[in-house]
């Protein structure tokens, strides 16, 4: 429901991660794409806004379930991110092992590969270079 270029973070008990999270993106939100998302919000109503959260929360786990079964089939797993109620992440050991290091790929291609056939919102974090990377979470931010 956020439009492109717009943003809604929402933390009341823990003030400090909105700040760590503005970190992150400075300058990139305006205005105008927040007044269009106002505006849907006014629109659809509450009702039909709860609707959609509930179906969200429905269809989170049952991506969750679904992708821990092709997860498991394939050596892999999805890592518990108990806290994070919108995201999902799971390794892509086999992968990396099997394609993408005997072919001198780096792992972060396949994100690429992923958005050019319109699939978004992935990210594909390189471990095998033996450095450890940081993701945003709500302890790391």
């Amino acid at each position: 429901m956020v439009p492109v270029g717009g943003s809604i973070i929402y933390a009341p008990v823990k003030k400090h991660l909105v700040e760590k999270i503005n970190k992150f993106y400075p300058g990139r939100a305006s205005a105008g794409p927040l007044m269009d998302l106002f505006l849907t919000y006014l629109q659809m109503g509450e009702v039909t806004l709860r609707s959609l959260l509930n179906e969200r929360k429905q269809n989170y786990v049952y991506l969750k379930e679904q992708l821990t079964r092709v997860a498991e089939k394939h050596g892999e797993r999805v890592l518990s991110t108990p806290r994070n109620k919108i995201s999902m992440a799971c390794t892509l050991t086999t992968l990396n092992a099997t394609v993408f290091l005997p072919n001198g790929i780096n792992a972060t291609y396949f994100g690429s590969y992923l958005f050019s056939r319109r699939v978004s919102g992935v990210r594909v974090v390189n471990s095998s270079n033996g450095k450890l990377q940081a993701i945003a979470s709500e302890e790391g931010c």
